[in-house]
């Protein structure tokens, strides 16, 4: 969820700048991280933003974000609504 232009996570822990800032363009939100996350196997769909490394967030789902996107897509069509 936004609020004061901040993106925060299901916990309400903001989002780290450099991911907010992504999946603000992008229109992606926390729960999508947690989905594309779990099922990755990285952590689970239920470990909050805030308790991912920082190292992960910038080497993996910011540096890495043509991909995150990706397996957002296809997690967006494959919902049954």
């Amino acid at each position: 969820e936004e609020e004061d232009g901040i993106i925060r996570d299901v916990d309400g822990t903001p989002v780290t700048k450099e991911l907010a800032d992504l999946m603000r363009e992008f229109k992606v939100t926390p729960q999508e991280i947690h989905a594309v996350v779990g099922e990755r196997g990285y952590f689970t769909a239920t470990t909050p933003i805030a308790k991912y490394p920082a190292a992960f967030i910038r080497g993996c789902l910011v540096a890495g974000w043509k991909d995150v996107y990706a397996m957002v897509l296809k997690l967006r069509g494959s919902l049954p609504f």
